[in-house]
């Protein structure tokens, strides 16, 4: 990866990234972490970027989306697809 970033919620809120770059040919584990009060991005155990501030709720009925935009015509909507191994993939709500 060039770069490992997490979209927050709204626009003003902005994005979280990984400060170093991530295509280096070794495996990473990458943890995002949201609560009510932050957003917490971790590289192989090392906090990479954590920004505070109210988050939302994920509470509705949209499809999620690993490697790529699930609505996308690479015209007016990018696709964003993701190139590289995936070897696991866990999503828990606590």
């Amino acid at each position: 990866l060039d770069a490992l970033g997490f979209e927050l919620p709204t626009p003003e809120e902005g994005l979280i990234e990984a400060k170093r770059r991530l295509n280096d040919g070794r495996w990473h584990t990458v943890r995002c972490e949201r609560t009510t009060s932050e957003v917490t991005l971790t590289v192989d155990g090392k906090v990479e970027a954590r920004k505070t501030g109210k988050t939302g709720k994920i509470s509705n009925s949209w499809p999620v989306s690993i490697g790529g935009k699930l609505d996308c015509d690479q015209r007016d909507v990018g696709c964003d697809y993701y190139a590289g191994d995936l070897d696991w993939v866990e999503i828990t709500a606590r």
